[in-house]
């Protein structure tokens, strides 16, 4: 009976984490989904895509935030033993952190597109791309830093130097001597995906450690 219970394969705790995860960090989620949608009814609203920008820093810091509660609170507070304790891997509990943070930028993405003005539904979702890779830098953050502060300090101040290298490498790319092979904003989402990629396996690696 109790193997039934846990579905033999710790699917009972598993889904114990998920809710934790949504009660100790709903104000969070609920920030992310509305800072999201604001992007899009900024563009609306001011009649152009500068206006969105309005949203794009306080996503980031929202999704930042997010990502680094993950792991940072509880190795602060000491309930990171009570989470290895579970009879589930630490695998496990990296997914349910992901899922309920991923979700919730998704669903704040998708919102903001529905509500973008014709033709600026590239701003939502670059707005969500980026909460997305934040979020992933304050997850990888908390890992490796036990202080919330620090980790987001930390991961705020990586997030800054990338937003320097990027803003360089666009301008590098659209100078009329050079002859990219893609268009500058291909090649940066090109990157940002293997950056987030390298994020993620860091994190399991992390994880699989412990």
């Amino acid at each position: 009976m109790a193997g039934e219970q846990t579905n033999a394969g710790g699917m009972g705790p598993f889904l114990a984490l998920l809710r934790r995860e949504c009660r100790e960090n709903r104000l969070f989620l609920l920030a992310t989904v509305a800072l999201l949608a604001c992007s899009a009814l900024l563009a609306t609203a001011g009649g152009g895509h500068r206006s969105g920008l309005l949203a794009f820093l306080p996503a980031i810091a929202c999704g930042l935030g997010l990502g680094v509660r993950a792991f940072a609170p509880d190795a602060a507070n000491g309930t990171a033993r009570f989470v290895a304790a579970l009879p589930v891997s630490g695998e496990a509990v990296l997914a349910a952190k992901l899922a309920v943070r991923v979700l919730a930028i998704v669903l704040g993405t998708a919102v903001a597109c529905g509500l973008a003005a014709e033709g600026a539904a590239w701003l939502p979702s670059a707005v969500g791309a980026s909460t997305l890779f934040a979020c992933l830098v304050g997850v990888l953050a908390g890992q490796v830093l036990d202080r919330p502060a620090t980790a987001f300090a930390a991961g705020a101040a990586l997030l800054v130097m990338l937003g320097r290298l990027r803003v360089q490498w666009i301008l590098r790319l659209g100078h009329p001597d050079s002859q990219p092979v893609f268009e500058p904003t291909d090649l940066m989402g090109v990157a940002m995906g293997l950056a987030a990629a390298t994020l993620l396996g860091v994190s399991y690696w992390l994880v699989s450690r412990r």
